[in-house]
């Protein structure tokens, strides 16, 4: 079945290098949803530039090979894609717990069951009912780049943002971005000013939830 075939139902994007897994999921779901199937990070970014907002609910893998499937979603959120995610590993630490959580998705270990599901599944069917509202009532959230330009910030606010957004955590972010943790702190404060916001939580919230 293709991402363009006409079905009701939420329609899944299965990310996972795991054939089996994948074959399993697929099984589980096949009569709740549309199961589309990607075997690799790749294979995801092609189905969603492919299909721009045709999926409804994303089920991905954290270890796709060599890319870690957290990264991945923190792409889509970049791009703007607010779609329901939920993330799957073997192992999950507390860092990958919080991390899922500040991209806006839910984190289970395998195996997972219809159970773990069920979340995903509800998420999917309010999605839809919102994205059809927001269809009429005109165009969505603003991505990064368009965020960053209304609000003026400098091109090393925009990357803090950036790195914000991808739920990347401030030590790390700082690092790869070559500046001290207290000045990333302080980009991080200026930008909650300059957008008029409280915490870093309802920066990336405004960035990631549909405008109204």
């Amino acid at each position: 079945m293709t991402a363009d075939s006409a079905d009701p139902r939420p329609r899944l994007l299965i990310v996972d290098d795991d054939v089996i897994v994948c074959r399993s999921i697929h099984r589980m779901l096949k009569f709740y949803a549309e199961v589309i199937v990607a075997f690799s990070a790749d294979d995801a970014r092609k189905a969603v530039k492919a299909h721009p907002s045709s999926f409804s609910g994303l089920v991905i893998d954290k270890q796709l090979g060599k890319e870690n499937g957290l990264d991945l979603l923190a792409e889509l959120r970049a791009s703007g894609d607010a779609t329901p995610a939920l993330v799957l590993s073997g192992y999950l630490t507390i860092e990958d717990v919080n991390r899922a959580t500040v991209l806006h998705a839910a984190a289970v270990e395998k195996p997972p069951g219809l159970e773990r599901f069920k979340w995903l599944l509800e998420q999917a069917r309010q999605y839809e009912v919102n994205r059809c509202a927001d269809a009429a009532r005109g165009p969505v959230k603003p991505s990064v780049t368009t965020y960053a330009a209304r609000l003026r910030l400098s091109r090393r606010q925009s990357q803090v943002l950036d790195a914000l957004v991808k739920g990347r955590p401030y030590k790390d972010a700082a690092r790869a971005l070559r500046m001290s943790y207290s000045t990333f702190r302080t980009h991080v404060e200026k930008i909650q000013a300059k957008a008029g916001l409280k915490t870093a939580r309802q920066l990336i919230a405004t960035i990631l939830r549909p405008t109204i």
